[in-house]
């Protein structure tokens, strides 16, 4: 939260108050703007899963399941950071 008056006010009217970042009021932005990178590593997850685990050797399945989840992680990732990346820039720009 942004404060709108220094430490024991300053005089500004305004004094105390605080104001959200536009990014709260509408809460549902974020849970909007992470769909493509969650559907990105559920399919990649469960694809990956489907070609290194054997059905016949559960033995060794562990190991499969956590490249799995690796390789899903680096897809994720490797498209939410940049646009995650942009938007920080401009919350920070916009203090």
């Amino acid at each position: 939260m942004k404060k709108l008056s220094g430490a024991g006010g300053s005089g500004r009217s305004g004094a105390g108050k605080t104001e959200l970042h536009p990014s709260f009021t509408f809460p549902l932005t974020h849970c909007l703007l992470d769909r493509p990178a969650h559907a990105i590593y559920f399919a990649t997850y469960e694809e990956a899963k489907r070609r290194l685990v054997d059905p016949a050797d559960l033995g060794q399945a562990h190991i499969a399941t956590a490249a799995a989840g690796v390789l899903a992680t680096v897809a994720s990732d490797a498209f939410n950071v940049p646009f995650d990346t942009v938007k920080q820039r401009l919350q920070v720009r916009s203090i």
